[in-house]
This record gives structure tokens, sequence and C-alpha cells, in this order.
């Protein structure tokens, strides 16, 4: 990361006759902390630069001038220093005093407020409208605590009373009553996430902080991420759903279950029931950071009368709550009778890595069928794959954090603030060093005259048809007509090649496949790409030459490029373009791929694929299924199984007759018009899941399982980072978790290696089995995550993959081609996806606030395309293509160039993802979602 030591020297000090020792540049606060010396502080926090405003640590310095604030002095070798001198102690209760004129004090400097209840007037005075038991930060409330510390126990000042109506704003509840203008929402919207939202305001000689003229969060930009609750020491911005939910009874270490970010946060619980989730800002992934999504959408979608509770089975055509006896007694006997080819098994891309490996271990040992696949497969296998022919691993091959020390990004065809918001959140801070010190580094290295300066902003560019929050931030945007990244990808890495901008030549023995790359490329020239995306011909030319002179570069992409009809070669194209430029095996540069769910990776890793075995050996090696029929005592399926759509094919056409669908919904999510023909054809189909979705309609057996909140095991971010993830409350009901309910499954089929207590055993199979995770167990992760390949317990984990280079298969890359359009199909179509929404949305759209933002489908036009079809912003139109149609709402944005419309797929009664799914790309099965010939029309 920026601005970290590559050795810190160690300073060793005395706080309060204690001896202490922390790395050069530590504050005097930290280091304090560090020693378990409390100092009261107000506007200092852990994810913000040090700021110095409140003065409320203040301390003694022997042999210094004055009392410096410990929050922005750095410690000095032998620097002894004092917490509660009488000096100081006085001067705290000053300062404390002067902070609470900001506040209503009600009961701050009463001796009775513990004694108080909600419904009664005040003990002392009847004229005390406002008081702690009805703040809801009561107990959470870091004035309380600086309060008691201090010893305030009375008010000499008079406090100003403010009469600030209460906000409306979604999500967020505003009451700027109780601010003390500590500064700290500011900072962090301005210093880490980079939104300046907030901002202190001069109104009538007072300072006050609001967003610009007072106007609602959403249009001041707020993006709702929820770092302004989190760092407020005080209840002026509350989450507005949970306000008044009081102290959690016990709070819980875990990963969220939303994006590939994999970010790390406290599950808050009061009575076995999910209140709130909280930062934890030492996370080394999101360092207490998240996003709408995890913030707001975690607990209340968890909530036990939303949830399936109890097993469903289909009785005279309903379906009707069964004992779990009856239900997997019932499966059993219609799984068992259909063993082998005529049935298919779809897993989840967020079900926990133990549950992902038992259910192919299921598929493939017991159930004898090589038919299983995921989700993913829908957004993320081209780029598995694409990246895997070049590199021969299709996975990132650096961690996120190396945006912050690359001198090139290139970012192709991912929406990063929606897709994958906290490496979009570090993406910015990257471009935006002047204002941003990553957390938990070095506070003074930014300071003048210590050796240390903040890199210069590293070179930003854009590949999107669309403008997105990075373009704006952009030094090089290339707005290509949809569907033709491969074209420009091929004429920069042509260029690269001709004018010798390459670090590899033919003869480089780990560079297979110049050559033939070199013939595949004559005609990608700069004209015809010019002719083909749209792009001038200098803008390509520049990306090519900035993206191979000015690393090192780190690369980025997602289901922009993915989804497209040539989606493997066009990563193949940006995975040879990082090996071309050498842009790879080094900290600071490679290749980042932000898979779309939580646990993509995992699945991936642990053979959820019909193309793969757990640890990435290819299902046709006889070799590799001989080693897996050792390890687990049985015959493993043959390889030739079918990918989810053609699995939904086979069942439409009879020849698949079963399917076990586990957390997974592909009666909304399939892109294909016969996806629930295909389901409602089988003979028996049984669902796994948290609630009565879709596909869950359509089942014969219902099984009711745990979120993951509720169970032990592990998650694999896109970074390769296998998490903990930890049990906070008890499923409802009678859920159980996915991993004992197929294991149970497994026992009941017969299968033998189901023996399972505990999802600890499950991983330690997974270390036997897969090698890249040989050397990881559960009381090494309960340290910290690790990194794949991890080979033996002594491992670190390899966090940079090639650090000494590796054996790479250029690509062929076959004729430059675009897609067209046609009279009765004049715009190019393309997935959208929503900023609070997830997936098909079956858990966001649970949280009744995120119906403020977007309540049904949405369509996004330019407004001449919407003019043309005689349309207006918010009307109802109907979209079709060839393979079928939807109706949405009507979003006019100048963000998306003429000739171009994107659509979200969250409403299954929109029928959104039969616009796509006729067409596939090649070698991946992946079916395309981008830059496809549609109309749109004024609904009837």
């Amino acid at each position: 990361m920026a601005n970290v030591r590559a050795e810190a020297k160690l300073v060793t000090l005395t706080i309060d006759g204690y001896e202490v020792t922390v790395p050069e540049g530590t504050t005097v606060l930290d280091a304090a902390k560090a020693a378990g010396i409390f100092i009261p502080y107000l506007c200092a926090h852990p994810a913000l630069r040090p700021w110095g405003a409140c003065r409320m640590c203040m301390v003694e310095i022997e042999n210094a001038r004055g009392v410096p604030t410990a929050c922005n002095t750095p410690v000095a070798p032998n620097m002894v220093v004092h917490t509660n001198t009488p000096q100081v102690l006085d001067l705290r209760r000053k300062v404390m005093e002067l902070i609470l004129t900001e506040h209503p004090i009600g009961c701050l400097t009463c001796h009775k407020r513990d004694q108080c209840g909600p419904q009664e007037t005040c003990l002392r005075s009847v004229a005390v409208d406002f008081r702690c038991v009805t703040c809801p930060a009561n107990y959470r409330c870091e004035l309380q605590l600086n309060c008691d510390y201090v010893g305030l126990d009375e008010m000499a000042m008079p406090v100003r009373v403010k009469n600030i109506p209460l906000r409306k704003d979604p999500l967020i509840a505003l009451d700027w009553n109780l601010c003390i203008v500590c500064g700290r929402c500011v900072r962090v919207c301005d210093e880490v996430r980079v939104q300046s939202v907030y901002a202190m305001i001069d109104r009538a000689g007072k300072t006050i902080i609001d967003t610009a003229e007072g106007s609602p969060l959403e249009e001041a930009g707020c993006i709702f991420c929820g770092a302004c609750v989190d760092v407020c020491p005080v209840g002026a911005i509350e989450e507005r759903r949970n306000r008044f939910a009081g102290v959690a009874d016990s709070t819980t270490e875990s990963v969220c279950a939303y994006c590939s970010d994999g970010c790390t946060f406290r599950l808050e619980q009061k009575r076995n029931v999910l209140i709130r989730v909280g930062p934890v800002w030492e996370a080394p992934v999101n360092n207490g950071q998240y996003c709408v999504r995890g913030r707001f959408a975690t607990a209340e979608p968890l909530q036990p009368q939303l949830r399936l509770t109890t097993p469903l089975v289909r009785k005279n055509g309903q379906l009707v709550p069964a004992s779990w006896e009856e239900a997997l007694d019932r499966v059993v006997r219609e799984l068992g009778a259909r063993r082998g080819p005529c049935l298919g098994v779809i897993g989840s891309a967020r079900t926990t890595n133990e549950a992902s490996y038992l259910l192919q271990k299921l598929a493939r040992l017991v159930l004898q069928t090589p038919h299983l696949d995921t989700p993913a497969r829908l957004a993320d296998t081209a780029g598995l794959l694409g990246l895997h022919q070049v590199l021969g691993v299709g996975a990132s091959t650096t961690l996120h954090d190396a945006v912050a020390a690359a001198r090139c990004l290139l970012v192709v065809g991912n929406d990063l603030s929606t897709s994958s918001p906290i490496t979009a959140m570090k993406v910015l801070q990257a471009v935006r060093p002047q204002v941003t010190v990553p957390p938990n580094t070095g506070y003074f290295s930014y300071l003048p005259d210590t050796g240390v300066r903040e890199q210069p902003r590293p070179t930003l560019i854009v590949i999107d048809p669309r403008a997105t929050e990075l373009t704006r931030y952009a030094d090089l945007w290339l707005r290509p007509r949809p569907g033709s990244d491969r074209v420009i990808l091929g004429a920069m890495l042509k260029l690269v090649l001709e004018e010798g901008l390459a670090s590899v030549t033919a003869s480089t023995a780990s560079i297979q496949g110049v050559e033939e790359l070199r013939a595949s490329l004559a005609p990608f020239t700069l004209e015809l790409a010019e002719q083909l995306s749209g792009v001038p011909a200098e803008q390509i030319a520049q990306a090519a030459r900035w993206y191979a002179t000015r690393g090192p570069a780190v690369s980025l992409f997602g289901r922009g490029l993915t989804q497209q009809v040539d989606g493997v070669e066009a990563v193949a194209a940006l995975a040879a373009l990082a090996v071309v430029t050498g842009n790879l095996g080094r900290p600071d540069a490679g290749v980042l791929f932000p898979v779309a769910a939580n646990n993509t990776r995992g699945a991936f890793d642990l053979g959820l694929l019909p193309e793969f075995l757990p640890g990435y050996a290819p299902t046709s090696s006889e070799a590799a299924r001989q080693h897996l029929e050792q390890l687990w005592g049985g015959p493993v399926a043959a390889a030739g199984g079918r990918t989810l759509l053609d699995q939904l094919a086979a069942a439409q056409a009879g020849e698949i007759t079963a399917m076990y669908i586990v957390g997974a919904n592909p009666a909304q999510s399939a892109p294909a018009a016969a996806a629930r023909a295909a389901l409602e054809r089988l003979e028996f189909l049984v669902v796994q899941d948290l609630y009565l979705t879709e596909t869950a309609k359509l089942a014969h057996v219902v099984l009711p399982a745990a979120s993951f909140a509720e169970q032990d095991g592990t998650f694999t971010n896109a970074e390769r980072r296998v998490q903990r993830v930890r049990k906070a409350v008890s499923p409802p009901g009678e859920a159980r978790p996915d991993w004992e309910i197929i294991a149970e499954l497994g026992r009941r089929l017969g299968g033998g290696g189901f023996d399972y207590v505990h999802p600890v055993e499950v991983f330690e199979e997974i270390a036997h089995v897969s090698p890249l995770h040989a050397g990881m167990s559960y009381d090494r992760l309960d340290d910290g995550p690790l990194c794949w390949p991890c080979l033996n317990p002594e491992d670190p984990g390899t966090e940079t993959l090639f650090p000494d280079g590796g054996v790479f298969t250029l690509p062929v890359l076959s004729q430059p081609r675009v897609r067209t359009t046609s009279p009765d199909y004049p715009l190019l179509l393309g997935s959208a996806s929503s900023p609070q929404h997830f997936g098909t949305g079956t858990q966001t759209r649970l949280v009744k606030q995120f119906a403020h933002f977007q309540a049904e489908e949405r369509l996004e036009l330019h407004p001449t395309d919407a003019a043309a079809a005689g349309l207006e912003d918010g009307a109802l139109a109907t979209v079709v293509t060839r393979h079928g149609q939807a109706r949405a709402r009507v979003r006019l944005s100048t963000a998306l160039a003429p000739g171009t419309a994107a659509i979200t797929c969250v409403f299954p009664e929109s029928q959104a993802s039969t616009l796509f799914g006729g067409e596939r790309a090649p070698g991946a099965g992946t079916p395309v979602a981008k830059a496809v010939p549609a109309r749109v029309e004024p609904a009837r």
C-alpha cells in the first residue's frame, strides 16, 4: 500500500510511567491505546487522518511547550507523556463543557442518569425535554464515556438550542440537534469514501454540518455506505430502521455475503435477532468500510418472519409444511431412484466453501451425475476460462490494495461502484491521493521532512461504453460501441508488440505463443479498431502506450467484458496485455477479477463446475478423477457435465428428469424464456434456500436453509482470500445450515465419508483434497485470512501470484467483429446492475427503504432514443429482443451513448432475464447479456 515504510523503526517512550514500544510514526494516542491507557477524544478516529480539533486528547509531554493533542503528535524516542495531570484534567473539563454547548445535554452531567426510565419525567427538572434514555445512541455514545471520565457534573455555559427539523432521508436518520460538530462525518466522506456529501457550513455565525444548501442526501450524491453512521460519536447520524434498537447483547465478527470484496464486519444481535452490523476498523480487506447493501441489507432480510422456517412438501398441488423426516425421506427416495446423468445439480455462489465442496462431492460420488453448475456461470465463467487459458490460473493475481501502489490503472467493462464498492473506493482513493491516507498506516507519512512522500497520482484508463463514477476521474476514457472491447484490446496488443513496448520475446521460455498471437493480430489495426468501436485511433494508441510504459499497472475487468459474445477471448487478450508488458508477479501490478458474488471464487475453487474438480484439476483428466476416487473411496462421475443453461435445455427435452438446487433461483436469473417451463416439466425438483423464491415455488420439496450469519464456515473473496464466517444467531425455526443438510442427504443416500459433525471437519477434508488449501485450517484462519495457494501449515499464503515467473500461453484471437443492429432492433441492450439491489434481488427487495431508490424494473435510455420511441422519463416501456420481452420503467440518462440501453434484472414480474440468453459465449456457455439487439416501445 502507499505510504507504508518497508521496515518501520521502533520507538520507545514512557506514558504514565509505563514503557511503550511502537513503530515510528505512531501517534501518542495510538501508543497509549496499545498500552491499554485511555485518553479521551472525540474528533480522532482510526479511519481518519489526525486532526486535533476537539482538544479532548490533550496531554503533557516533558520538555514540550503547552499541552499538545495526542491524536496528532507523533511519538519520539525517550518521550515522557502524562495523560491525567491536574492541569490536563481541568482543561479537558472546560473543553467538554464547551463541546456540550452544541448538544442538548439532558442528563449527561447528572449523577442520577441511570435512575431514569424512558417514560419518566426528569427527576431533576421538568424543563429538561431531552434525555439520554430517549436518545438513539444511549450507552453507545462517546459523550457519555467522556463526560464520565472527565467528571463533568455541572454546566456554567449556556446551551445553544438549535431547533433544527429532523431530516427525512432514506436509510439514515439525521438529527443535527445532537451534532457536536466534531467533523468526523465530513472527513470520512471526503478522505475515505471520496464522496464529499457533507460540509462544514457557516450559518448565522455558527458552524454546522449539513449537505450543500441543506439538500437531501440522495440529491447531494450520497451512496449510503453508512460510513458517517459508524464514525458519528453521538446520536446525530443513525440507521433509520434500528435507530432505537439499543445496545447489542453480543457481537460476532464475520464476512459480508453480498459482493466478492469480502468485507469483514461485526454482526450485532439482541435476543437472537440481528439488529445491525458494525465496522471492524482493522479488517485487512475493507478497513471498517462497506457499502449500502452490507450496511443496510444484512440484518433486515434475515429476520425470522421473512424466512423459510420449516420444510415444505407438495401435496395435491400445494406446498404444505412437513417434518424434516418426511421431507428428507421423499428427497432420498426420488433422487436415489434417478442417480446418474438424468439428474442435475445447481449450487450457489453465495453459500460457504464447505457447502459448495459437499454439494459437488454428493453429485459426483453419491448421485453419480456430472451435471453440476452454479449461477456464477451467467456472469463470471468467461473470465475464469479466459484467464486460465493465458495464465493457467483463472483468478486475480494480486490484491485490491495493489491499486494504491500502481502507477497505471486500466478498468475495462466494470462499474466498480455498483459491483465492487470497496474496490471502487480504493481506486478513487488512489486517483485522489491528496486527500487520502489509507487507514491503519503510518499517520505521518504525508507530513514534510519525514523522508516519505505520497506517490504521484496514477494514470487511470477506463474502457466502458457507459459513463460511471470512475470515468469522472479518468485520464483517458475510451467509450466503445458495446461489444467491441475485444477489438480495442487486440489493437492495443498489436501496437505494444509492433512498437517494441513488450518486455518479452519469442525466445522467452516462459511465454508461449508470441508469434502465433502476433500473426492473429494482423487484422487488428488502429484504423479498423476505430471503425468498429467508434473510439478514435489516437486514443487507443495512447491507452496502449500508457499501459505499457507507465507501469507498474493493474487491470480490472467485470461483467461488461465477461458477458459479451467474445467474453473469453476479450479476457484472454487483457491477460495477454499484462503478460507481454511485464505487469505480473509484483505486488503493485497484475490482473484483478472482481467476480460477482461473495463466494463465486470459492464455488469455482472447490469444483462446483462441470469443467473442474476441486483445486482446478480438469474433469477430463482420468488421473485426477482416479486420485479423487482414492480419497473419497468410491467411483466419481465421468466428465461431460452440462452447464446450467444446458441442464435447463435438457430438462425441457426430458433428458434430465430431476434437479437438486441449492441457494439458486434459475426461474428468475437464468436468461432463457423457457427456464420456468423447463423446471415445471421436471418429475422431481428439490430446492434448498432461505426464502420461498420463484424457483422454490415450483419445487416438490423445499428445504429451509440457514444464512451465513447462522452458521460457521468460510468464504473466498475475489482476491483469493479465504476468510472465516462465524455464527452470530441461531437459524429461525427448523432451518439448518446447507452443509449439514447435504451431509445428511449423503448419509441417507448411502454415501461414505459424510459423517461430519462440524464444518471444521469439512474444511480439513478440503485441505486434504485441494492443493490450493493444503496449508489452511480454522485455527490459522481465526488469526486472519489466507490467500491460496497455501501449500503447507507454515506457508503464509500467496498474495501475489507468479513472483518467480510462470508459464504463460498467449491466445490466438479470431477475426475482429462487432455487434450490429437492424431497423427492427435499433438499440444495443445490456443488463445493468443496481447500486442497492443485488443479483435477483431476493434479499435486497425485502429491505423496505430500498423501494425508495428502485421499486420496479428500470430501463435506462438516452433522451434521443426515448424521444424516437415516443417515451418520456418515468413512462412504462416494453423492451423486445429476439429472445423475449419485458416491461420496465424508463429512466432517461446521458450516461449511456445514443443507440444503447440498459435494464436491471431484479424484479421477477418484469421477466427481464428473458431478453437475454438466446446466444452463448463460445467456450464458456455464458449467456450473452451485453450488446443484444433490441427495441423499445410504449407499454400497452
